[in-house]
């Protein structure tokens, strides 16, 4: 093959990946159960104590999450029938997903279809970002409950497990459903629950045809992924210097590029101008909180106790001709201990269509 027609090649395979990429979607979310979320629910999802609580969301409600789609993600909404919310620390807020049983019964293991996998484990603070007030009905959905790990869609039936321990303020979200259990138009999907015993086996209430309406957020497959490596720096004048490097991956799809810098949530950012080869990155609300949270976990580190405020982030990229190699840069300036610092990630990958 001559050079002349190695780099026409080059260029029909670059003219394709771009083409490809040009019908792509990456991110999403999708509210579930869909027949309901737009109703204000008529019940009240409580948590006043430790609680094992589970929803069974029928696949005839998932709206457009497809099999293979990667929740990362997922946020609440606030029961209007109570005041503005404060913030609660959870010691525990541990969280499986799996596919459901063709039943759903008291017993809490009976109810999944095979080993639930555990998506989150640990403490959680709850902040009133978390469940927004706001005039219209049904509230809206808030911040981002971020997952340690992607959970893969299967398709079918999905059930979500929530183990809390004693929060230290009530927490009130919209429940859709009918006090008695009978079908209704809002869900088709069921849900029971565990009050008082966070390591129980078996509900203690009746089931109920009800759900919590939740967003979910997540990733589809993608038309170009990589690896790479990430250098992480955190500096505040006379207080920290520290850059932690790391592996990183990058995916890309349509106009939406995933960063991921751990097995966690990953940056997810939509590229401005669309398929360029420059320009910025819009990390949205909860792109932002994953900035926040990265930011968090590695002051930790270096600098446990320390108090912490991320304000301004931008982000950019720079990509070759036939995107086989990219660069992200991601920088929030920040303050610590009420000193000025900034924060700034930057990552190369090698990309693969």
């Amino acid at each position: 093959m001559t050079s002349t027609s190695r780099r026409s090649a080059r260029g029909a395979r670059a003219a394709l990946l771009l083409a490809a990429l040009a019908t792509a979607s990456l991110a999403a979310s999708v509210d579930v159960p869909a027949p309901g979320v737009a109703i204000d629910g008529p019940l009240l999802g409580n948590f006043t104590g430790p609680l094992v609580s589970q929803q069974r969301f029928a696949a005839a409600d998932v709206g457009d999450l497809a099999p293979g789609d990667r929740i990362y993600a997922f946020s609440f909404r606030r029961d209007a029938s109570v005041g503005a919310f404060t913030g609660a620390h959870f010691p525990r807020f541990d969280v499986r997903l799996g596919a459901a049983a063709t039943t759903f019964v008291t017993d809490f293991a009976d109810n999944f279809a095979e080993a639930p996998t555990l998506v989150r484990a640990g403490p959680i603070d709850l902040t009133p970002e978390h469940l927004p007030s706001g005039d219209a009905l049904p509230r809206p959905f808030g911040a981002a409950v971020l997952l340690d790990a992607p959970f893969v869609y299967a398709g079918g039936d999905l059930l979500l497990e929530i183990r809390s321990g004693q929060p230290s303020a009530p927490v009130a979200i919209d429940t859709l459903g009918t006090p008695d259990g009978q079908p209704n138009a809002a869900t088709n999907g069921y849900s029971t629950f565990h009050a008082g015993d966070v390591e129980a086996t078996s509900a203690n209430a009746v089931v109920l045809r009800a759900n919590w309406p939740l967003r979910l957020h997540t990733l589809a497959a993608v038309d170009v992924a990589g690896a790479g490596s990430a250098v992480r720096t955190l500096h505040v004048k006379g207080l920290v210097h520290a850059s932690l490097q790391g592996p990183a991956r990058a995916e890309v799809a349509g106009d939406d590029l995933a960063l991921f810098l751990g097995e966690g949530a990953p940056l997810v950012g939509e590229r401005v101008p669309a398929l360029g080869i420059r320009g910025t990155l819009d990390l949205g609300d909860v792109g932002t909180q994953v900035l926040a949270t990265a930011v968090r976990d590695d002051l930790r580190r270096v600098l446990p106790g320390a108090t912490l405020v991320v304000s301004k982030v931008s982000a950019s990229f720079r990509a070759n001709g036939n995107f086989s190699r990219l660069k992200v840069s991601v920088k929030a300036t920040l303050s610590v201990n009420g000193r000025r610092g900034s924060y700034r990630i930057t990552t190369n990958a090698r990309l693969k269509p």
